[in-house]
């Protein structure tokens, strides 16, 4: 895990941006919370800009590191680590200002949009900041054959291996996003904003466009690339576009089933859509290409092997019980809940599921993960 984390600090394009715009916004005596904060660099960041105090929020247990790095750094006194998750912490005080990068590599994504409003409504003051303050979704019809081979790799056997034939499953890998790097020459027409999000506004995360290009060269249009435009301050801004200073995240590649041939200065439109699920849990990614008379389309809907029974689950009016496992985990909390101890939890579940369970020290790895993942824990 560390050196996941360790990779992101290497990023230097994408931690100088932030660095930059976070001294841009940060006012001497700011509380400013920092939404998974990770190594807790932007907290050092912000508490070197001035801030009075600053809370960094971290669900997972790199919280022990980044208390460390703050203290190495010279930032350990302003700066109050909170180990939990930032949808459901609770903080000795409002803060001013909001740090998150917590956004995917195509940024419209129902958990970015969830937790923004969550800090937005629980955890900042009347009129708190973000950073960043904004964010554009911007895309282009591309050509990347390369790319679309990689992610059609087994189209060259007719989605067959050693026999087995996984041609089921290739519609699903055809309408998922892939992360991909492309060159600006690769896109198919001049790169347009699909839709812009205001955090602190707090700006639906859905829209429906229709984008029209005009293809600069004649060749294959493979799919539509997507990348963000994130302004962090005025005058600073970070983007994952191609042609610009290279991230971690790269671009969104949102392909088609077939590809299609798009001749020079032949008008391409593209309809690009991020629409909710019915339970709202989710953002559909819907796209639609259309050139040369030739019409291609895709939805990450298709992309989860989904059946009517798991439909049917999300739905509002669906009763669906608890399963087995529910039935251990709602188990194990009312007993970590009534202040038992780890060991008093698994004789108890070992009591109440025999059959699953065929002794304490099978229930004590279950009663463990209960009590990391739900307890109370000073980390």
């Amino acid at each position: 895990m560390i050196t996941d984390y360790r990779v992101m600090a290497s990023d230097k394009v994408r931690v100088e941006v932030f660095r930059r715009g976070i001294e841009a916004v940060v006012k001497p005596g700011d509380v400013v919370v920092d939404i998974g904060c990770g190594l807790g660099t932007y907290a050092v960041f912000a508490c070197r800009a001035g801030a009075r105090k600053v809370y960094a929020v971290e669900r997972s247990d790199v919280i022990i590191a980044a208390r460390q790095v703050a203290k190495a750094s010279g930032c350990g006194g302003r700066i109050e680590f909170v180990h939990g998750d930032a949808l459901s912490v609770e903080l000795p005080e409002k803060a001013d200002l909001a740090i998150t990068e917590d956004f995917s590599v195509v940024f419209a994504d129902p958990d970015t949009e969830r937790l923004v409003s969550s800090v937005r409504r629980r955890l900042l003051r009347k009129n708190g900041r973000f950073v960043p303050e904004s964010a554009a979704v911007c895309a282009a019809p591309v050509t990347c054959r390369n790319v679309y081979e990689k992610l059609d790799r087994l189209g060259a056997s007719a989605d067959k291996v050693c026999g087995v034939d996984f041609s089921a499953t290739r519609e699903m890998a055809m309408n998922s996003i892939a992360r991909a790097w492309f060159r600006p020459s690769q896109l198919m027409g001049a790169p347009k904003r699909v839709h812009g999000v205001e955090f602190a506004a707090g700006t639906p995360f859905e829209f429906d466009a229709t984008l029209r290009f005009r293809a600069p060269k004649t060749a294959l249009v493979h799919g539509v690339a997507v990348w963000f435009d994130a302004l962090l301050a005025p005058r600073i801004r970070l983007s994952n576009a191609p042609g610009a200073p290279r991230t971690l995240w790269g671009q969104g590649f949102l392909p088609l089933t077939r590809p299609m041939r798009a001749k020079k200065g032949a008008a391409v439109a593209v309809a690009l859509a991020a629409r909710r699920s019915r339970d709202r849990d989710r953002l559909w990614w819907q796209w639609e290409v259309t050139a040369g008379g030739v019409r291609a389309d895709g939805t990450t809907f298709r992309s989860f092997p989904m059946s009517a029974t798991s439909l049917e689950a999300g739905s509002r009016s669906h009763r669906p019980g608890l399963s087995r496992d529910g039935e251990i985990t709602e188990c194990a909390l009312r007993m970590l809940g009534s202040g038992c101890t780890i060991l008093e939890v698994a004789r108890g579940l070992r009591r109440q599921f025999p059959g699953t369970f065929g002794s304490v020290r099978e229930a004590l790895s279950r009663a463990g993960e209960a009590g990391r993942k739900f307890g109370n824990l000073k980390l």
